[in-house]
């Protein structure tokens, strides 16, 4: 395992771009691979940035509809 900075940035390019680099830092469990795992932390990222973003423009998410807010 490397320096602080560089985990981060494995896991955070795992996060944003569904990227494998970062499957190696975590363990798997007997139900989830590694990379489920991180799909888990990047659908609980996105679903949080969203409702961020619908808690700040509520007219504009009104406007274009939900589907499309998303």
């Amino acid at each position: 395992m490397g320096a602080l900075p560089e985990v981060q940035a494995r896991v955070m390019d795992a996060l944003l771009h569904d990227g494998a680099a970062a499957t190696a830092l975590i363990r798997p469990t007997a139900s989830l691979s590694a990379r489920q795992r991180l799909q888990v932390y990047r659908h609980n990222m996105f679903e949080s940035l969203t409702a961020a973003l619908g808690a700040v423009y509520p007219v504009v998410a009104r406007l274009v509809g939900d589907g499309f807010f998303r």
